[in-house]
C-alpha cells in the first residue's frame, strides 16, 4: 500500500463529501501509522485505514466497535467484511469509493459522533439562538465554535426551544 497515494485519496474523498472541517480543514487530521493511517475528525480518532494480507487481502476502513455502538449509528445497518475483538473492517472502496455529492451514512455518523465527543468547553447557546431556532440548525459559521454549543445538538435532534418553530414547552 502506497501511503502517500492512499492518504491523498482518503482526504480528497472526505473533502468531496462537503463536510465542514473548518477553515483550511483544521479539524481533519490524517496521521501515519506503521502500515496504515489514523483519521481524526475534531481531535477524535474515527477510523483507521489498514492493509490486510490474510485471510482477506485488501485495504480496509476500520471502525472501533465501541464507536459503532454510539447513538449516531442506531439506525444504520453495519455489514463489515470481517471483524475482531476491537474493530469492524470494511473494504475501503465500499465506504469511501462512492461518487456523487451524498456522504455515506457511516461517514456522516462518524462526523456527528466526533462533534459530540470532541474536546472543548461546552456552553448552552450563543447570541444567535433565535436565528438558529428559526433555521432549525446552528447558523454560526465557525464549526469550532458550533461543536461546543449544546443547543446545536438539541436542534439536530429536532428540539427547538425558541422562535416560530418552537416545539418544546
Amino acid at each position: 500500500m502506497n501511503l502517500d497515494v492512499v492518504e491523498n485519496w482518503v482526504t480528497g474523498q472526505l473533502r468531496g463529501f462537503g463536510l465542514n472541517f473548518g477553515e483550511g480543514d483544521r479539524y481533519l487530521d490524517v496521521r501515519r501509522l506503521a502500515g496504515g493511517l489514523s483519521v481524526y475528525f475534531f481531535d477524535v480518532r474515527v477510523f483507521l485505514v489498514t492493509e490486510a494480507k490474510k485471510p482477506t487481502p485488501g485495504v480496509f476502513f476500520s471502525v472501533d466497535k465501541f464507536v459503532a455502538t454510539a447513538k449516531e449509528f442506531e439506525n444504520l445497518t453495519l455489514d463489515p467484511a470481517k471483524d475482531n475483538k476491537h474493530f469492524l473492517f470494511f473494504p475501503l472502496d465500499d465506504v469511501l469509493g462512492v461518487s456523487g455529492s451524498s456522504c455515506p451514512p457511516l461517514i456522516t455518523g462518524l462526523y456527528k459522533y466526533s462533534l459530540r465527543k470532541s474536546p472543548g468547553e461546552r456552553f448552552d447557546c450563543c447570541s444567535r439562538y433565535a436565528e438558529c431556532s428559526d433555521a432549525r440548525a446552528c447558523v454560526h459559521p465557525d464549526i469550532g465554535f458550533t461543536k461546543n454549543c449544546i443547543y446545536h445538538y438539541s436542534l439536530d435532534a429536532g428540539r427547538v426551544f425558541y422562535g416560530v418553530n418552537r416545539n418544546i414547552d
